[in-house]
């Protein structure tokens, strides 16, 4: 924009919003208050003299997309440009939504070596755009608000005895046959011991390398020696004490539908319309989500709700999603879900 053009916006800011807590920001650092700089045009034009508060905003998607890479091409030249992308449905399986994470790790830790007061990834959830005719699948969550490995990596960022934080740790892999052997946890914890069919793997501190030399809490990496089906298990460390533990078991044959809403911590609003995500997930007896089968789930509701969406529905990696809108007069509901090919079935009961 031109600067006149940018000196008349922020006086009519100032205007608007009069004293000393209206701070205008844009894309150019002349003129506003704050210096908002997309990761990919930093990357050649940084201005080391800048003086200004500065954000590194929408860093972790386009720089990748547009097949930059990341800052080491060598190490990355055998992945194709699909593969070296952040956007990553959770549809495509471990390597792919490792790979986003790797992406956002390396981002990240290098925002982290600049003057920068903040940084911002795009994007928290996959979403839809009017002008294309596919998800734009950057999202830490999917569309349906389920979680991709990334976001548990942005978890782990928050020290346990900061405000809000607590001790957390999540193993990335899916431990199937064809996982890579290279184990990742996300962890705020000092040290995690792994764990293969209860035989201890060792016990190890953070990872110290070229992407995580300025995160606050790096992942974890267990190289195992070969694959075992099985059950994996992390446990986290702080001051020489286990505090969390996570578990990953290897999936077995798919033998029931799992129903959950997600209420978020928050119930149904009686009070108006609310509207709530119902998950029907594909799972083992052991509770695993089973994410190569292909099926579609028939979802029905008694009482007064409403279901939103296709139906029957398509899993996508394991889980079959769909809305359920509710009103002030919801009692007494009671949704159901078959797999239409498996045969599988579960109700649920809400209780309000």
């Amino acid at each position: 924009m031109p600067e006149p053009f940018i000196d008349a916006l922020t006086t009519i800011a100032k205007q608007e919003y009069p004293g000393n807590q209206c701070f205008t920001a844009g894309w150019q650092s002349y003129g506003y208050d704050i210096y908002l700089q997309a990761r990919q045009h930093r990357l050649e034009h940084y201005d080391k003299t800048l003086k200004k508060p500065y954000n590194v905003s929408e860093y972790g998607d386009w720089e990748y997309y547009a097949m930059n890479a990341g800052l080491n091409q060598n190490a990355w030249g055998d992945l194709l440009p699909l593969e070296r992308s952040s956007r990553q449905l959770r549809s495509v399986g471990e390597k792919g939504l490792l790979q986003q994470a790797t992406n956002i790790q390396e981002a990240h830790n290098d925002n982290l070596q600049i003057p920068a007061y903040s940084d911002g990834y795009w994007v928290m959830f996959d979403y839809n755009r009017g002008y294309a005719d596919d998800l734009e699948a950057s999202g830490i969550m999917d569309i349906f608000r389920i979680a991709k490995p990334s976001y548990y990596f942005y978890q782990s960022q928050r020290s346990a005895n900061e405000n809000f934080g607590k001790p957390m740790i999540h193993i990335a892999n899916q431990w199937k046959g064809d996982s890579p052997l290279n184990v990742r946890i996300f962890s705020n914890c000092e040290e995690v011991e792994l764990f293969l069919n209860g035989k201890s793997l060792g016990k190890q501190k953070p990872d110290n390398n070229r992407i995580s030399s300025h995160l606050k809490h790096p992942p974890f990496t267990f190289n195992v020696p070969k694959y075992e089906a099985g059950l994996l298990e992390a446990k986290g460390y702080i001051n020489n004490s286990v505090l969390v533990t996570h578990k990953v078991n290897s999936p077995k044959k798919p033998t029931k539908i799992k129903l959950e809403v997600d209420l978020s911590g928050k119930n149904i609003d009686l009070k108006q319309i609310d509207m709530v995500y119902v998950y029907a997930s594909l799972i083992d007896d052991n509770g695993t989500v089973i994410t190569d089968v292909s099926d579609k789930v028939k979802f029905t509701v008694k009482g007064n709700a409403d279901l939103i969406g296709e139906n029957p529905v398509e899993l996508e990696a394991g889980v079959a999603t769909i809305l359920l809108k509710t009103s002030k007069l919801t009692q007494g509901v009671e949704i159901s879900a078959e797999a239409v090919n498996l045969k599988f079935q579960s109700t649920l009961k809400l209780d309000k």
